[in-house]
């Protein structure tokens, strides 16, 4: 499983078939795809996996969007097809930084969405500190949070993990914690 990945739409190197082709070369099963702030590129990601699982399923395709947040950029997912198609349809950039606990609670109502916080930490990258996600759970009603993770590992900041994992006992039991 890959849901963290960005195409030409932002800031990433590949089309949407492309980074498909590349999951199923690489024997993933589950590839997302999640542009900063647009999904451009999702109706084609959705239908080039729909095409290369026509007659078998190979990959699941999980729509995303990063969007910048005024702490950090949050990961936005909505695993569920039909969420996903009102998804696109009534996407919008939003026309300001939202807070974090507003995008929360919009699309986990609105899309049954799950919410990752990406590269926790990592300020180089918009990643949220460890400190606010803690804030900001204990702020958002209970409810939601059995739709919220925190991104565990990401190729861009295993630095980060490896330093962390000393002073945390693994960024995977902080997770849990959380």
């Amino acid at each position: 499983y890959d849901g963290h990945g960005h195409s030409t739409a932002s800031d990433g190197l590949n089309k949407p078939e492309q980074i498909i082709d590349i999951a199923v070369e690489k024997g993933l099963q589950i590839i997302g795809l999640s542009d900063h702030n647009v999904i451009s590129n999702l109706p084609r990601f959705l239908d080039y996996a729909d095409k290369i699982n026509k007659h078998k399923m190979i990959i699941l395709p999980i729509p995303a969007v990063e969007i910048s947040t005024t702490l950090g950029d949050l990961l936005v997912t909505i695993p569920d097809r039909d969420h996903a198609e009102n998804f696109i349809t009534n996407f919008k950039k939003p026309p300001r930084r939202p807070t974090p606990s507003e995008l929360i609670e919009e699309y986990i109502d609105s899309y049954n969405a799950i919410i990752i916080f990406p590269h926790p930490e990592v300020a180089r990258l918009k990643g949220i500190s460890l400190q606010n996600i803690e804030d900001l759970l204990s702020k958002i009603p209970q409810r939601y949070h059995k739709n919220i993770g925190i991104e565990v590992y990401n190729w861009m900041c295993q630095a980060f993990f490896w330093k962390r994992a000393k002073q945390e006992k693994g960024i995977h039991n902080y997770n849990k914690s959380l």
